[in-house]
């Protein structure tokens, strides 16, 4: 049977609940959760005398889950991170609650709802816990990649068939890397496709390289997830392939630096998946992304980071920067200067410049195989 998360609210009780019966109805297993967040009540959070009457009510509620096998999970905290973090810790399939009508909590589980809306949409958003999380307990033999499928498949119904699929696919992708790597083993050095042995990289810059591992290249996206990747020993799949393609395309560094970088600061490390990935991006690896194609980290960021809160988070000198600014502050100068003044005023390379150099080099490596 699978898991589903009942999130009780203003609404501690067994006989009569929906949230619950909606959940026992579709077979499912319940876990009983509250989350206290008075800050997410806007003007009007519970008094002193409502938090006292519900602390008995938490209690007794707990005690008749207890009575019949089970418990009631109380956390402290923001609702939507911590309704995230339970629901991929716990594999639920669904997660049900009563509905309020108070302005503020009315407006606050619609952007649960919608965030909660499954993985497809979710997995590319850096800012959010979207993502499974399960790559170095995969790297580790931990939990065997066959069992998270036949997990998900138990899990299968017509609402979440589309991202159970999403997931199963990203699966295949780590197990194409082994693959590759198991018959061509060359792939974890040299590059996959033998023509780009001819491509023009740039010299190897040793203080480009620095900013760049330090999260000090002057694109907000690009810094944000290397800090995290120092900070955390993990990156955000979609920040990865930016961080990539800055390197690669912008920087023209070879991918090589990219992949040696990744390989000691991840905790989900891992040959084979590393090497695809970096390939991938840079162009010269089996079903790559073709070299031509070059991210522009502001744009992505703007799409994936819309609220501009991964940013904020990690690179925090730049919190206080407005939208749009906050992905590209040497748009405002005189801005960034008062505000962030601590961040480096330019890109360490020009986006545009650098996407013209790279192009250019995709130039004369195809007039090369012309001859």
């Amino acid at each position: 049977m699978a898991n589903a998360l009942v999130w009780f609210r203003n609404d501690l009780r067994l006989a009569d609940q929906p949230a619950l019966a909606a959940a026992l109805a579709a077979g499912q297993v319940p876990l009983c959760v509250y989350v206290h967040a008075p800050e997410e009540e806007g003007d009007w959070p519970p008094g002193a005398a409502s938090n006292a009457w519900r602390h008995h009510s938490l209690a007794a509620l707990d005690a008749d889950l207890r009575a019949r096998g089970s418990r009631l999970r109380i956390f402290r905290g923001p609702s939507l991170a911590v309704l995230q973090a339970l629901a991929a810790a716990c594999d639920a399939e669904a997660v049900y609650w009563t509905r309020r009508y108070e302005p503020a909590i009315e407006r606050r589980d619609a952007g649960i709802k919608r965030a909660l809306r499954g993985y497809r949409g979710g997995r590319d958003r850096p800012d959010r816990t979207g993502t499974s999380r399960l790559s170095p307990h995969l790297h580790f033999g931990e939990i065997a990649p066959w069992r998270v499928v036949a997990a998900l498949e138990a899990a299968r119904s017509a609402a979440t068939a589309a991202d159970i699929d999403a997931c199963v696919r990203e699966l295949g992708w780590r197990e194409f890397g082994h693959h590759l790597l198991h018959h061509f083993p060359h792939s974890s050095d040299r590059d996959f496709n033998p023509r780009f042995a001819r491509f023009e990289w740039a010299r190897p810059d040793r203080g480009a390289l620095q900013a760049w591992r330090s999260g000090r290249t002057g694109v907000p996206i690009v810094d944000a997830g290397m800090r995290e990747l120092r900070h955390s020993g993990w990156m955000h799949n979609r920040v990865r392939m930016i961080v990539a393609s800055y390197l690669c395309k912008h920087m023209r560094q070879h991918w090589r630096e990219g992949a040696r970088w990744f390989w000691k600061a991840l905790v989900d490390a891992d040959l084979a998946g590393n090497s695809l990935g970096w390939q991938w991006v840079a162009g010269t690896g089996a079903d790559a992304a073709p070299y031509f194609r070059v991210f522009n980290p502001v744009t992505q960021a703007a799409k994936f980071d819309p609220d501009g809160r991964y940013v904020a988070r990690w690179v925090p000198e730049l919190a206080d920067l407005p939208l749009p600014v906050r992905h590209a502050p040497w748009t405002e100068p005189a801005l960034a200067r008062r505000l962030a003044p601590d961040y480096p005023a330019r890109p360490l390379v020009d986006l545009a410049r650098g996407r013209d150099d790279a192009l250019a080099a995709w130039r004369s490596l195809r007039a090369t195989d012309a001859d």
